[in-house]
C-alpha cells in the first residue's frame, strides 16, 4: 500500500513590492510537487499432500494499492508593485503511481476433489488539485516588455499491473483485475485585480495525465 498526501505551497500576500531603485521587480511564485508511489505484493500456495480423496486446495492472493492526493498552490494575493518586471506564477504537479500484484497457486494432488486457485488485485487512483493564481491584486509594469505568466501544470501517470497463475489439482481458477482512475483538477486564473502595462499576459492550465494497465 502507497499514499501520498502532500500540501505544497507557495504564496505572498498582502506584500508592497519596491525596489526602491528605479529598476523593475521580478517577481516569480513557484510550487513544485513530484511524488512517486511503488507498490508491489505476491503470494504463492503449494499443496503437496497426499489427501486420499479427500478435498485439497492451493489458494494465493495479492494486493497492491496506491493513492495519490496531493495538492499544489502558488499566488499572489493582495500584493502591489508599482513598478514591476516579468510577474511568474507557477504550480507545477508531476508524479507517478506503479502497483504490481501476483499470485501463484500450486497444488501436486491431481484428483478429482483437488484444486487450484489465485487472485491478484492492482488498484492506483490520483486525485491532485493543482492551483495558480493572482488575487486581489495591483500590478504597473515598469515597461511595455514586461510579462505576466500564470501556469497550473499537472502531469500523473499510472502504471497497474497483475496476474494470477492456477496450477495443479482437477480444478484451477486465476483471476487478475488492474482499476486505474485519475480525477485531478487543475486551475489557473487572475481574480480582482489589476494589471496594468504588460507587454503580454499569459494564463495556462495544462494537464498531460497517462493511464496504462494490463
Amino acid at each position: 500500500v502507497g499514499i501520498g498526501n502532500l500540501d505544497t505551497k507557495a504564496f505572498i500576500t498582502g506584500a508592497t513590492i519596491d525596489k526602491n531603485s528605479g529598476d523593475a521587480s521580478d517577481i516569480d511564485v513557484t510550487a513544485l510537487n513530484q511524488t512517486d508511489l511503488i507498490s508491489a505484493s505476491g503470494s504463492a500456495a503449494l499443496s503437496t499432500a497426499k489427501t486420499d480423496n479427500k478435498p485439497s486446495a492451493g489458494i494465493a492472493g495479492a494486493v497492491a494499492y496506491s493513492f495519490m492526493d496531493n495538492d499544489t498552490q502558488a499566488w499572489l494575493d493582495g500584493v502591489t508593485d508599482g513598478h514591476a518586471g516579468d510577474v511568474t506564477v507557477q504550480a507545477l504537479s508531476g508524479g507517478s503511481i506503479v502497483d504490481l500484484g501476483l499470485g501463484l497457486a500450486y497444488n501436486k494432488n491431481s484428483d478429482q476433489k483437488s484444486g487450484s486457485v489465485a487472485g491478484s488485485f492492482s488498484i492506483g487512483t490520483a486525485s491532485n488539485s493543482t492551483t495558480a493564481d493572482i488575487r486581489n491584486s495591483t500590478l504597473t509594469a515598469a515597461d511595455d516588455t514586461a510579462q505576466v505568466n500564470v501556469t497550473s501544470y499537472d502531469h500523473t501517470d499510472i502504471g497497474a499491473g497483475g496476474g494470477a497463475f492456477a496450477i495443479g489439482g482437477s480444478k484451477g481458477v486465476g483471476i487478475g483485475v488492474t482499476y486505474t482512475d485519475i480525477g485531478n483538477t487543475n486551475t489557473a486564473g487572475v481574480h480582482g485585480s489589476t494589471l496594468d502595462g504588460f507587454g503580454d499576459t499569459s494564463v495556462q492550465s495544462l494537464n498531460a495525465a497517462r493511464i496504462a494497465s494490463a
